[in-house]
């Protein structure tokens, strides 16, 4: 079964001629477009016209030592490959589905393997050059094209499943979800809830990379228009959102501890345990999640609990201030360097979710201290941000003024289309 995915030779190749290479692999030669005289412009940059690429990816069950022997290449090389700096070429990462390619030089009848090149993900890849005695690396990225999308849609089942239905990427649900961290609760969102966004999305090869940069958005939630738009604010030398009238999205807690998962318990005086079958107050917040979901800290604090209890499983209680705390529980293991004493920012992974201790399923528990009590988070006056400045205010005002009356005359015909910048 020929597994190549795609072939290119320079000029002077015959239209779907094929041919067998000395390693056994059947090419069909293809035509290609010149950008310059003698080379081919490919997905991988110019290849010189006495040569073919093939892309291939990795089969189950393959090493590196198998791919080189494929194209004649011994152990050797593909030791020296294999142990490259981390930054460079991770052997460890090297596993089915990667893609990679080799350039081959037509030499006295035979093709002679010059380059290899591996995707170290969906933009990035490094290329490895055999023609030098010592081999050459060089570390590249494909061509990012950003486009400008209007989307806007009245939200029927669900965000994800809308955005689909309207042709956009579903991943703009999690931007969405992002922007609106401190202000929407997305676990509630319900039908007849609307939105419109001006957005940037990147693209290589034709493709979305799922990489987003909201200018302007409108998220009517419960009948309540929710605008943000995105500012470069002088004070914290940082991008940021904010309303109509100049006041931040942002306050001094997020919303929830993992991103755009669900409540699948609620704060309450009476619940009934599903372990324990007894009826008692459930003093925190479950989110269900699935296992591995990483856990955010709602706010900037310092660490005082990061270990392992009968009932809470691997848990982490966080100080903010003299008035909050917040703790999570259940975890399935505790971030890299969270331990007692150690200072945390706000959206800093501090753990991952599990089903440690006394617990059902994956979720995790969130519990939030108000002067030393339990109290529910989403029932408090949580403070907000600091606001713009008073003498950033007419630029911001006159800056979003266009911005505001583009997302005012976009309709709400479920739609989803890129605009000609």
């Amino acid at each position: 079964m020929n597994r190549n995915l795609f072939i290119l030779i320079l000029s002077g190749a015959i239209l779907a001629i094929s041919f067998t290479l000395p390693f056994g692999k059947e090419v069909s030669l293809k035509r290609s477009n010149y950008n310059k005289e003698g080379f081919v412009n490919t997905s991988y940059g110019e290849i010189p016209n006495n040569s073919i690429l093939i892309m291939d990816a990795i089969q189950p069950n393959e090493f590196l030592s198998n791919v080189f022997s494929k194209y004649n290449l011994g152990l050797e090389v593909a030791y020296e490959v294999g142990t490259m700096p981390e930054d460079i070429f991770n052997v460890r990462q090297f596993k089915s589905g990667n893609k990679y390619a080799f350039v081959l030089a037509h030499e006295k009848g035979h093709f002679i393997p010059k380059k290899f090149i591996y995707e170290k993900n969906v933009v990035d890849y490094v290329v490895f050059d055999f023609s030098q005695e010592k081999i050459a690396t060089e570390l590249k990225s494909k061509p990012i094209v950003k486009k400008k999308i209007i989307s806007a849609a009245v939200i029927k089942g669900s965000l994800y499943q809308t955005l689909i239905e309207i042709g956009a990427n579903p991943l703009l649900a999690v931007e969405l979800a992002d922007v609106y961290r401190w202000t929407i609760d997305f676990y509630r969102i319900q039908e007849n809830d609307f939105f419109k966004a001006v957005y940037y999305e990147e693209f290589v090869e034709g493709k979305s990379i799922g990489s987003f940069e909201v200018e302007a958005s409108n998220f009517n939630h419960f009948g309540i228009d929710n605008k943000a738009f995105a500012y470069f604010r002088e004070s914290s030398q940082q991008l940021e959102y904010f309303d109509e009238e100049g006041h931040t999205l942002k306050e001094f807690f997020l919303r929830a501890p993992v991103a755009y998962s669900r409540i699948s318990s609620p704060y309450t005086m009476n619940r009934y345990h599903p372990v324990t079958g007894q009826k008692k107050a459930h003093l925190g917040t479950d989110y269900a999640a699935p296992t591995g979901t990483p856990i955010y800290s709602t706010a900037n604090g310092v660490v005082t609990h990061a270990t392992y209890a009968k009932y809470n499983g691997n848990y982490v209680k966080i100080k903010h201030n003299n008035t909050y705390s917040t703790q999570y529980l259940h975890m399935s293991k505790i971030a890299s360097g969270i331990k007692p004493g150690v200072a945390v920012e706000q959206g800093q992974v501090i753990g991952y979710v599990g089903s440690t201790g006394l617990a059902t399923g994956p979720h995790v528990c969130y519990r939030f201290w108000k002067d030393g009590k339990q109290v529910d988070p989403y029932k408090e006056n949580i403070p907000k941000a600091a606001p713009l400045e008073e003498e950033e205010l007419p630029s911001y005002l006159n800056f979003i003024e266009s911005l505001n009356q583009k997302l005012d005359s976009i309709s709400l015909n479920d739609t989803s289309q890129e605009i000609v910048i």
